[in-house]
């Protein structure tokens, strides 16, 4: 547990260390990241206290798919998709807070919301290769920043929900805690990537060409 918690540490220092040079997408990924943090840290104390940390749960939903939502939004080309993501974050958000409040509880694990963002997010994901696939634009995709975004994304979210389907057992936190934990490497190497390309074309010659 304590590794997995932790290992968001690992994509968040690279990314304040590498913040100045990061792109547009990846700046949101490091807000995000360094948000989670203190949500984090404040969760795992209330649980070691043995104090209910569900509420912050329901915050935090929110703030993850809002995140999320927005770099798929910043890296979808087709119109139709990009005004789709707008609206499935009110959408979510709206029905996460209802959900909060009138449905499940907000003391209460907000499982509904877990699982439709679970959802969402995979179809983002799936989204986002199918764009990238029909148009090939792209040639080395492990090089490219939000291909490891997405990667972790989608295993991550598939996993969980498949994990909250069908799965009932003490492995249940360890998996969980696995899936955590690469998704924020591939956060990380996605950083990498993303720093390492933008100093490149810094640091290529600019003006006309003969």
């Amino acid at each position: 547990m304590y590794i997995s918690v932790s290992s968001v540490l690992l994509p968040a220092i690279i990314g304040l260390v590498k913040f100045s040079n990061l792109s547009k997408i990846l700046k949101t990924l490091g807000i995000f990241l360094f948000i989670v943090i203190p949500i984090e840290g404040t969760a795992t104390y209330l649980a070691l206290n043995n104090m209910n940390n569900l509420t912050l749960l329901h915050g935090y939903t929110i703030i993850e798919f809002t995140f999320l939502s927005a770099m798929f939004y910043q890296s979808f080309d087709h119109k139709s998709l990009r005004k789709s993501t707008l609206a499935l974050i009110v959408a979510f958000s709206a029905f996460a807070i209802v959900n909060a409040f009138f449905i499940q509880g907000i003391d209460q694990l907000n499982s509904y919301s877990r699982g439709t963002e679970c959802v969402l997010i995979i179809l983002m994901s799936l989204a986002y290769f199918y764009e990238i696939f029909k148009g090939m634009k792209i040639l080395r995709l492990e090089q490219h920043p939000m291909f490891w975004v997405t990667t972790g994304a989608l295993l991550y979210f598939s996993g969980n929900l498949l994990l909250f389907l069908f799965y009932r057992s003490d492995m249940w936190a360890i998996i969980h805690s696995v899936l955590n934990i690469i998704l924020n490497v591939c956060f990380a190497i996605a950083i990498l990537k993303d720093a390492k390309k933008r100093n490149e074309s810094w640091n290529q010659p600019h003006g006309i060409q003969p």
